[in-house]
């Protein structure tokens, strides 16, 4: 499929947190319309990082 105008030419990855603004219904249908051209990486929900001193 031909990219169209304000469509990526390429694959495109995009990383997001799990904010609401992120999850909302809108959000995701937004997400799931443009699917066959944008892969989403979700990050942990939670992820603990310690630092040794």
């Amino acid at each position: 499929m031909p990219p169209k105008p304000g469509m990526a030419g390429k694959p495109v990855v995009l990383v997001l947190d799990n904010g609401p603004i992120h999850t909302s219904k809108a959000s995701r249908a937004a997400l799931e319309a443009r699917a066959h051209w944008l892969t989403i990486e979700w990050l942990p929900k939670y992820a603990i990082q310690r630092i040794s001193a």
